[in-house]
């Protein structure tokens, strides 16, 4: 995948113009790939669910490893939809309607040989590549990007099993705080499915999500970065046990969350999430 992107960055836009980067999921795999290799090509990158060998958990990755046709080599309908509750995160009444599922069943099968995904997935787990990228590459990328002046938004959902949230500190660690300008978590949502009670096609982490990444990417922001949007409101100051100057505090609030990033960023209540009145 990086080829391809390389390949419009240069053929379209040219080697001396600068991007803004998005990816989800694998593509956010892509993406922390991209901001190694062409560190001076991006501007701001969103790291959405970023999917990689260091941040995905080793109990994920080995029922998908044991099982692929539940999770993301499904075959079946049946596979369909316990990768979309197991997986993705998606909430009963945020699933796709059965003829839906059976026309993507459909659809992967003219794509795919029978047992040609699931084979992947065991041969892609049984692989040592790119088991310690962040390990092996971390130093040169934080010094590349710092001076390239790029900056970085982290943001998983709070449900996700797939990157779970905790996991995102390696990425962060590894780049540095002036490279990663906020670590965010998004209340209730899977790797993809959205909060409890929404439904149809907005009900996703990519529409929860789409605020914060719209602010990061504007040009007009601050530094002063959102790290935290909690899962209950936390309006009070001795629910946000910020200081006086409104910095976090590092450790946990009182639903158990861990207070993710750096001194300098804020964290704001889930009715603020939109961010109308903070800037990032």
């Amino acid at each position: 995948m990086y080829e391809e992107i390389a390949c419009v960055l240069d053929g379209v836009l040219g080697t001396n113009q600068k991007i803004d980067l998005l990816g989800f999921s694998l593509g956010g795999g892509v993406a922390m790939y991209m901001l190694y290799k062409r560190p001076s090509s991006i501007r701001r990158a969103v790291l959405l669910c970023p999917g990689s060998r260091e941040t995905v958990p080793l109990d994920f990755q080995s029922k998908s490893a044991e099982n692929p046709g539940i999770y993301h080599g499904w075959e079946t309908l049946e596979g369909l939809q316990h990768f979309f509750k197991a997986g993705l995160g998606f909430y009963p009444e945020a699933i796709p309607f059965t003829f839906i599922q059976r026309g993507m069943v459909k659809l992967r099968s003219l794509e795919y040989p029978s047992g040609y995904l699931s084979g992947y997935i065991k041969a892609f787990h049984a692989s040592k590549k790119f088991h310690t990228f962040l390990a092996d590459n971390g130093r040169q990328m934080k010094e590349a990007l710092e001076k390239s002046g790029t900056e970085v938004l982290i943001a998983t959902g709070e449900r996700d099993v797939v990157c779970e949230y905790k996991s995102m500190s390696k990425i962060e660690n590894a780049l540095g705080s002036k490279v990663v300008v906020a670590n965010v978590v998004i209340p209730d949502c899977g790797h993809y499915g959205g909060p409890k009670g929404k439904s149809g096609p907005d009900a996703n982490v990519l529409a929860e999500a789409s605020a914060i990444c719209t602010r990061f990417l504007d040009d007009d922001h601050s530094s002063t970065a959102i790290v935290h949007l909690g899962a209950s409101p936390v309006t009070s100051p001795a629910n946000n046990k910020c200081d006086d100057d409104g910095e976090d505090v590092e450790g946990r609030d009182e639903n158990g969350w861990h207070i993710i990033g750096q001194q300098r960023t804020r964290r704001v209540s889930l009715s603020d999430r939109a961010m109308g009145s903070h800037n990032i």
